[in-house]
């Protein structure tokens, strides 16, 4: 029989230190950052990490978990137990400090990609947190980076609502809370309907996150939020468009660049940068 990990393992560093590990053997150490994006883009082909097992094993183990805890609690505890840390907080505990730095995050550009024109896109962000949104068992929450638990709701993400509920409903989306209109602003669809897009190029990841939240119905009206997909440009004429406030939020507080081929990376990567002006990028 297959073993599958513990809750301890989803998204978990073991994971990611593999990758690390894989990288600097690839020599990424004591690279420029322009070598550094050659490495790791030779070493994803080599790295093809599979999440979904462990995303579900592990959703499901901490549902069981959850459900194990009793709802009646008693009305009243001895004096030596309100100081203990209850189970349910143990719970919250382990699960903040499993989804904490879970998101992708972007290295400051050293120098202009010289590829920019023909290998980057750009993706003008709005005020607003970064945020992890999970959908399971009926419910959606949304993490800040940190891991700490933010919201907790009803959605209409498949497993995040009782309308959308299956066995095999679950999504984890790389999104900007916009408090001002209610609205999650999904830069990246990592995790939908069970199947992981952690290993699909940044190419295909936008394309997915577009239509999947096109196609959903409500999904772009408040449920108390509604989300919607981020407009991505390519780097070359087409990023004229991306200046100016002709945006569903307004101004862009600044700018994220992913490499056309990146995996998602949790933490910093070379393949994604991010600038305040696009006039930093000396090719408008």
């Amino acid at each position: 029989m297959e073993e599958y990990p513990t809750l301890s393992e989803l998204f978990s560093h073991t994971t990611q230190e593999k990758r690390a590990a894989s990288y600097k053997a690839h020599g990424e150490g004591h690279l420029s950052q322009s070598k550094r994006r050659e490495e790791r883009l030779r070493a994803q082909k080599q790295n093809r990490y599979n999440y979904q097992q462990l995303l579900r094993a592990t959703l499901d183990e901490a549902v069981c978990e959850e459900e194990e805890i009793p709802e009646e609690r008693g009305k009243k505890r001895k004096a030596t137990e309100i100081t203990q840390v209850t189970r349910k907080d143990k719970i919250d505990m382990r699960e903040q400090k499993e989804y904490k730095d879970k998101l992708m995050l972007p290295e400051a550009f050293e120098e202009v990609p010289e590829d920019l024109a023909e290998s980057w896109v750009c993706i003008p962000v709005p005020s607003g947190q970064r945020v992890l949104v999970v959908s399971h068992k009926d419910t959606t929450v949304i993490r800040l980076r940190n891991g700490a638990l933010l919201r907790s709701f009803q959605s209409l993400l498949p497993g995040g609502g009782s309308k959308m509920a299956t066995a095999r409903s679950h999504c984890i989306l790389d999104c900007i809370l916009h408090e001002p209109t209610a609205t999650l602003y999904v830069l990246d669809i990592l995790v939908w309907k069970g199947d992981s897009y952690y290993d699909c190029e940044t190419e295909f990841r936008g394309f997915w996150t577009y239509n999947k939240l096109q196609e959903e119905d409500g999904l772009l009206e408040d449920h108390p939020y509604k989300f919607a997909p981020l407009q991505r440009f390519t780097c070359d004429e087409q990023l004229q468009h991306a200046y100016g406030n002709n945006f569903p939020f307004g101004t862009p507080t600044s700018y994220f660049l992913y490499h056309k081929e990146a995996h998602y990376w949790e933490g910093k990567s070379p393949l994604m940068g991010q600038v305040q002006d696009l006039a930093e990028l000396d090719i408008a």
